[in-house]
């Protein structure tokens, strides 16, 4: 802030700059800014009303305007928080003027004003899994917050992505049964939205804003605090929701657009306790909309309640969950080659694709119903040691048709176009605990993380078989021709019993597998002075699948040990940080 009043006296002194004496035939006007208790007044602007000359005052409330025309002037004293006071005087040839003026506020009013921005999050407990500074953290990481998707009137979970640098969506959610969610491109590889609130938050649809306080992007391998269980190797997507707080607020919003969008949402929040520290937030949403393309549509109810109960400075508990219902027509995927020989195709352009034609109809539908519980317990064992325990529970759905578009034979710009029925729901359990400490061993302050994790993960399959029912080109035309037999086929129709039809010789999957892992890590930040920091990590991780509950033959087991290291150093405390890591990631 210094800065300013320095650059904006060089600028509205030239005068004084260029002539240190007044030139023959022009006046001069000197005087001194004082407070109203009697002390000088820096920085405080010295103008002369619809003229060019201007001046600031000195540390002792100075001030002198040099080569003035003589005439009669009205002068004025301004600074911030000040009212602007005016004075008129009239100044002849080669006349040496004194003015004095007397501001309103005292010297402590007037002193520096430092503006911050209080949304943004300059501590995270997430990120780390332990209070860390952003400029303490040898991990890059991006966030977008619920105050920026507000500004924006973000209405999809996958647009706020685009407020993240590095990275970028490959293709919007399909629905399908275990990877359904949207797929996001970081640092090269694959990432999904698979954390809420640190902990696992599965999707096979689309995930609703509604609820979302912030979503953090984590750049670089994370399964040493995150495990091998998700994508992690180009980074993780982790979404805070929403928390209560102690006073009554929230809000109801109405969003409409084209193509027949139409958004309802309620935030509420209110205690439920005078006494006691209670408090219940409700967000909902009802969402739907239509499609550019001649068929597609989307519609979603959510509702995610949370109550905290601060029952000590001590002991704190937490419950939320999610719920969503969805159901949509969804376009397919255009997989056009075989992911093994170059692509015919290297854009839109080439390809020629008809980007209105969605190639599917609005009676083939998926539903992607899904509920996400966590509760939590913190507990502050002393001044150094605070303990963290965290259930989550989760269950995910796909049931309906997907469908997808597959070059079968390539160079001849007709595409088969699969169909499946999807009929799966994927069940997770996750505890953990964690402990934190803060202290010093000599003078060698550490921040240490000890965390235990078990996660479990079931999967029901009970959907059918796979069956290509036409081919089409990008153009949109349409055959039912076998291209490997030439033989053409009977014609089938994008409607919901053609489609059954289609699969019901196809057999079902009748698949049940289930698999754990049992982890334990720790991270400590150490710290050799105020602005040099060491961060050591390690993650011990044992992967145990069953398989198929069915059979013992496809039962194996791994172990893992993921490492993480940093070196963070700040030149500028608080300011400016450098760090070099290594990092690491795995998958189960």
């Amino acid at each position: 802030m210094k800065l300013l009043p320095i650059l904006l006296s060089i600028l509205l002194s030239f005068n004084f700059l260029i002539a240190q004496n007044s030139r023959p035939g022009l006046a001069t006007l000197t005087g001194t800014i004082k407070t109203s208790d009697d002390k000088p007044a820096a920085n405080v602007t010295i103008r002369i009303l619809n003229e060019r000359w201007a001046t600031m005052t000195n540390d002792k409330g100075r001030f002198t305007l040099r080569n003035i025309t003589p005439g009669a002037y009205t002068i004025t004293a301004s600074a911030i928080s000040n009212a602007t006071q005016e004075k008129t005087i009239t100044l002849t040839a080669d006349q040496v003027e004194k003015l004095d003026f007397v501001l309103n506020e005292s010297a402590q009013e007037l002193m520096e004003v430092v503006v911050s921005n209080s949304a943004l999050n300059k501590q995270t407990n997430s990120v780390a899994k332990m209070p860390l500074k952003n400029l303490e953290n040898p991990q890059v990481y991006g966030s977008v917050s619920a105050e920026i998707m507000k500004q924006q009137v973000i209405t999809s979970y996958d647009d706020a992505m685009r407020n993240v640098p590095g990275i970028t969506r490959t293709w919007e959610s399909t629905g399908r049964a275990g990877d359904g969610g949207s797929y996001f491109a970081l640092r090269g590889f694959d990432a999904q939205p698979t954390l809420i609130n640190g902990l696992p938050g599965l999707t096979s649809g689309n995930l609703d804003p509604a609820n979302v306080e912030e979503i953090q992007v984590l750049k670089g391998p994370s399964g040493t605090l995150f495990g091998g269980s998700f994508y992690s190797y180009g980074g993780i997507i982790n979404t805070i929701t929403k928390k209560p707080y102690f006073n009554f607020g929230g809000e109801v919003a109405y969003n409409f657009g084209s193509f027949g969008l139409n958004r309802i949402t309620a935030d509420i929040n209110t205690p439920l306790s005078k006494t006691e520290k209670i408090a219940l937030r409700v967000n909902t949403a009802y969402h739907s909309e239509n499609s550019f393309q001649d068929a597609g549509f989307k519609k979603s109810f959510y509702i995610a309640p949370s109550l905290t109960y601060e029952m000590s400075d001590k002991l704190s508990f937490m419950v939320q969950a999610e719920i969503l219902e969805e159901e949509r027509a969804v376009p397919p995927v255009f997989f056009h080659n075989n992911r093994v020989d170059p692509l015919d195709f290297k854009n839109i352009e080439e390809l020629n694709l008809n980007n209105n034609l969605s190639f599917t109809s609005n009676d083939l539908t998926i539903k992607n119903p899904r509920y996400n519980l966590q509760a939590q317990m913190v507990y502050k064992i002393s001044e150094v040691w605070t303990s963290q325990t965290v259930f989550s529970r989760g269950s995910v759905r796909s049931n309906g048709i997907y469908t997808y578009i597959w070059d079968d034979v390539a160079g001849d710009n007709w595409f088969s176009q699969y169909f499946h029925k999807e009929q799966q729901v994927t069940n997770t359990t996750d505890i953990q605990q964690n402990f934190n400490a803060d202290f010093k061993i000599g003078k060698l302050r550490n921040r240490l993380l000890v965390g235990l994790d078990y996660f479990n993960r079931s999967i029901v399959d009970n959907g059918g078989g796979w069956a290509s029912a036409r081919n089409v080109t990008p153009q949109g035309d349409v055959n039912y021709v076998d291209p490997y037999t030439g033989d053409t086929l009977a014609p089938v129709y994008l409607t919901a019993a053609s489609i059954d039809n289609l699969l019901a010789g196809t057999g079902n999957a009748n698949s049940n597998i289930s698999n754990s892992s049992y982890s334990a890590y720790v991270s400590d930040v150490i710290n050799f002075t105020p602005g040099l920091m060491l961060m050591l990590s390690l993650r011990a991780d044992y992967f145990d699948s069953k398989g198929e509950k069915t059979t013992s033959e496809d039962d194996y087991s791994q172990f893992a040990v993921s490492p993480k290291f940093g070196l963070i150093w700040q030149p500028v405390r608080d300011k400016v940080s450098l760090f070099a890591n290594y990092m690491n990631a795995f998958i189960n």
